[in-house]
């Protein structure tokens, strides 16, 4: 059974996880490289899908309804 997170917890590891994302961007030499574990993507798709994802999210957890373990 899956693990429900507390509604501050839920904010503060989106947050962690927000900002290591931001950083790996910001560090790559170019949004065209290859995601290494997905190499028919590069950086701009995953950036793309997570930005997307990552609002919807956003929204759940503002409106309680996505509170599964992590």
């Amino acid at each position: 059974m899956a693990k429900t997170l507390e509604f501050r917890v839920l904010l503060r590891l989106i947050d962690e996880r927000s900002v290591a994302f931001r950083a790996a961007v910001a560090s790559a030499p170019s949004l065209d490289v290859q995601v290494p574990t997905c190499p028919e993507w590069t950086l701009f798709d995953l950036g793309t899908v997570s930005r997307i994802s990552g609002r919807e999210r956003g929204v759940g957890v503002r409106l309680g309804v996505w509170a599964v373990g992590i």
